[in-house]
């Protein structure tokens, strides 16, 4: 899948592989009153193997950088939850579905964090 990027006024595409991303849990935090970056959680020793990179960086959005941080922060998490549920899904389709086979603390944990 192409992603379209402009320099100057010129769109062009970058093909990007949409399977391949940085596996989470990933955090947000300010780094100063303009800037919010993305980055991996401590947790997961990536930082240590990549120090200085990070996921993404948002900038000049005043008030509502936290909760785009938030969101953007809570992609892995809101995937794994997707999967959960549509994994759900073909257990109820099939008729393998079991009351314990899913819990909502995944998908609320998810939502939680997305909400900032």
């Amino acid at each position: 899948m192409g992603l379209a990027r402009c320099i100057g006024s010129v769109p062009f595409v970058i093909e990007v592989d949409m399977k391949a991303y940085t596996p989470g849990p990933w955090e947000h935090k300010r780094c100063n009153d303009d800037e919010i970056i993305i980055e991996v959680g401590d947790s997961t020793g990536w930082r240590k193997h990549h120090p200085g990179a990070y996921i993404a960086r948002i900038g000049g959005w005043g008030y509502a950088g936290n909760g785009n941080a938030a969101l953007i922060a809570a992609a892995p998490d809101l995937l794994d939850a997707l999967k959960e549920l549509r994994d759900l899904m073909e257990e109820v389709r099939t008729g393998d579905y079991k009351p314990d086979s899913f819990t909502n603390q995944i998908a609320d944990a998810a939502i939680a964090k997305a909400e900032g």
